[in-house]
């Protein structure tokens, strides 16, 4: 509809940002960040799995940003294939293409598990 007037379909939101003035608190102001923010990482396989110490200290830098540490924390693991199209299993890992071999793909498993306890 706002196309049809002449009007950008991103303009909706420029209403929405300015509403309460450059100088005036949203609402939830006062409710800390908690209530406003929720904390999503995500984590893929590496070679140092299944060591947690990488997380560990991404966890431990958030105590660096007021109330962070507050909010609700979301780990996403990404999958990995650890055969190509044709079943054959892959003899080295490359990560960056969320490829692993056996041995990568059980430390990862391993990884993950740390990460539930």
């Amino acid at each position: 509809r706002r196309e049809a007037e002449g009007e950008s379909p991103h303009s909706a939101v420029e209403p929405i940002l300015n509403k309460f003035g450059p100088n005036e608190p949203m609402p939830d102001a006062n409710r800390g960040l908690r209530h406003r923010c929720s904390v999503i990482l995500t984590t893929s396989p590496i070679g140092r799995h299944p060591s947690t110490e990488l997380i560990d200290e991404v966890l431990g830098s958030m105590q660096l940003a007021h109330g962070l540490t507050d909010c609700d924390l979301i780990i996403v693991c990404d999958g990995y294939r650890t055969e190509s199209g044709e079943g054959v299993c892959y003899t080295e890992p490359r990560f960056r293409s969320g490829i692993v071999d056996p041995a990568s793909a059980a430390r990862y498993e391993a990884y993950k598990a740390a990460l539930r306890e």
